[in-house]
């Protein structure tokens, strides 16, 4: 029992949910009450965590106003704990390096591009209904939902609980700036397909920080995960995409 809950805690090993389960079977096996009742809350909380499939990727409904359902990872990962890709607004496909030069979308006038598959990198590589969130939709993410910093398998980033208690988690994966990614495990940005009105150069994003602090933000050519959200202009950074359906 002691050593599932050092592996589900992340005590002196590194955290894995996998092992912890193994391991608190063993002990339920020999009669370990303690360890029988962590197998079933770990068993909610994976239920808690998915709600349905579509397209070959699982999302969870977290009983939001608008009955959107959200991916239960970030595009380019498999786990909901991985980072995956980090993307420029506006791009599909990942950059070493992200310029105002190599840019499809500085100086263009944009409107929302959430599920047109030019730029909407989750409805090009995900396919059926599933899009990028536009800022209303990650505003109602933000304000309607019970946010935690915690760790997940190894990975520190925000437990998002919605009003049905249902969860999300967004790992935070630092952002791309020129072609060096910085503040992995401190900092995270998601993008929104909402740019900024009056302002082509922007677009509006959700950043998240290991301080306890979201915010709502714009930006542009940058490459970026989740916090809260604000307003800023920067040409050479790239961010982290979720998905929604």
């Amino acid at each position: 029992y002691v050593l599932g809950w050092c592996y589900e805690k992340g005590q002196g090993v590194k955290q894995s949910i996998q092992e912890a389960e193994k391991w608190y079977g063993k002990a339920d096996a020999q009669g370990e009450s303690k360890a029988t009742e962590r197998l079933k809350i770990l068993e909610e909380e994976r239920r808690k965590e998915k709600s349905g499939t579509i397209n070959g990727h699982d999302y969870v409904d977290l009983g939001l106003p608008s009955g959107l359902k959200w991916a239960t990872c970030n595009v380019g990962a498999d786990s909901p704990e991985k980072y995956g890709n980090l993307y420029a607004w506006g791009e599909v496909d990942t950059k070493s390096e992200c310029t105002s030069e190599n840019s499809k979308t500085d100086e263009k006038d944009m409107n929302d591009i959430s599920g047109d598959s030019t730029y909407d990198v989750a409805r090009a590589e995900w396919g059926s209904s599933w899009r990028m969130p536009t800022e209303r939709e990650l505003s109602e993410l933000f304000y309607r939902c019970t946010w935690l910093w915690t760790t997940k398998e190894g990975k520190r980033g925000y437990k998002v609980i919605g009003p049905n208690g249902n969860t999300l988690f967004l790992p935070a994966a630092g952002v791309r700036i020129d072609s060096e990614v910085f503040h992995a495990g401190k900092e995270g940005y998601y993008w929104s397909s909402t740019p900024k009105e009056y302002d082509v150069r922007q677009a509006y994003y959700l950043s998240i920080y290991e301080i306890d602090t979201i915010v709502f933000s714009c930006v542009f050519c940058s490459w970026i995960t989740i916090s809260r959200v604000v307003y800023h202009n920067v040409l050479n950074s790239s961010g982290t995409l979720h998905a929604v359906c």
